[in-house]
């Protein structure tokens, strides 16, 4: 026997219609999910239906691994999802990079010009914004003929005078 771990099937059944009652809820979003983790956690102790949904979620680990184990096209499969989400994940660092650079760029730009800028401002500044990323069409990653003498594209300056 490869695996020897018992699930608590009574509890499960015991708590079934709160089980089908939180799903439902969070299907019709009828209650926010943070609410529902925010009621569950604030018990002294662990509440009944949180077990109940731990217990339900340990067989639904079980049955995944079993089904990975068992088939080679299953394993693929989620390889492929995993590939797709690895690469999801490096384009969006590769945008934060790119991001926190060029703002670090045009922050010390603007200060060197002798504008001010408050904490309040740069607090409101986020790396992960994705506005100017053109993710339909063509892409061209030829380098500029002309960069600045920190090795970055020079930056567009717009007249705000217009």
């Amino acid at each position: 026997m490869l695996f020897h771990i018992k699930s608590d099937l009574d509890l499960i059944a015991k708590n079934w219609d709160e089980m089908l009652r939180l799903v439902a809820s969070l299907k019709f979003r009828w209650t926010p999910p943070s609410l529902i983790i925010r009621k569950l956690q604030s018990f002294p102790r662990q509440h009944i239906l949180t077990q109940a949904l731990q217990e339900y979620g340990r067989i639904v680990k079980t049955i995944f691994i079993l089904r990975y184990y068992n088939s080679e096209a299953y394993q693929r499969r989620i390889d492929t999802q995993l590939n797709q989400a690895n690469c999801l994940n490096l384009i969006v660092n590769a945008v934060a990079v790119w991001n926190t650079v060029y703002m670090q760029a045009a922050i010390q730009y603007l200060q060197s010009t002798g504008q001010e800028i408050s904490e309040a401002e740069l607090e409101r500044l986020s790396h992960v914004r994705y506005e100017h990323i053109n993710v339909f069409g063509k892409h061209s990653f030829e380098r500029p003929s002309v960069l600045t003498d920190d090795g970055l594209r020079p930056l567009v300056v717009k007249n705000t005078s217009d």
